[in-house]
C-alpha cells in the first residue's frame, strides 16, 4: 500500500512538472513543427502527411502526390537515394519496384491502390 502511494505520488509530481514545462512562455523550447512543402498546389505536411487523393501515378508524373510517394519511399522505407522533389523519374521508379517486390505485388513501377497500401 505504501509503495503504491509512493508510485502515484511520483507520477503526480512528474505530470505536474510536464504540465509546467508545456506552459506558454516557459523556458523550455517547444518541439519543432515540421515544415510544410507545397508542390502542385497541394500541401504536404510533416514527415509524410498528405491530404490529397492517391491516384495511379507512374514515370513522368509530378506534383505533391509524387512527393508524398517519394517521402514514403525515403523516410518510411529507408531508400535514401530517393529525392523528394515531386518528379517521378527513374530513381523513384526503381525504388517503387523494390517496395512492390517486398510487398509481393506486381513489380511494374506504377503506384496504384495496391502499391499505395504497400507504401503506407
Amino acid at each position: 500500500m505504501r509503495r503504491t502511494r509512493s508510485v502515484f505520488a511520483t507520477l503526480a509530481v512528474a505530470a505536474a512538472a510536464a504540465a509546467t514545462l508545456a506552459l506558454p512562455g516557459s523556458a523550455t523550447a517547444a518541439a519543432p513543427t515540421p515544415a510544410a512543402v507545397t508542390a502542385g498546389g497541394v500541401s504536404v505536411l510533416g514527415v509524410c502527411n498528405y491530404s490529397g487523393s492517391h491516384p495511379e501515378i507512374s514515370s513522368g508524373a509530378s506534383g505533391a502526390v509524387v512527393a508524398h510517394a517519394q517521402c514514403l519511399l525515403r523516410n518510411v522505407w529507408g531508400y535514401k537515394d530517393v529525392d523528394v522533389d515531386g518528379e517521378f523519374g527513374p530513381t523513384t521508379r526503381k525504388y517503387v519496384v523494390k517496395a512492390q517486390g517486398v510487398c509481393g505485388i506486381t513489380q511494374d513501377g506504377i503506384i496504384g491502390p495496391k502499391t499505395w497500401d504497400c507504401l503506407h
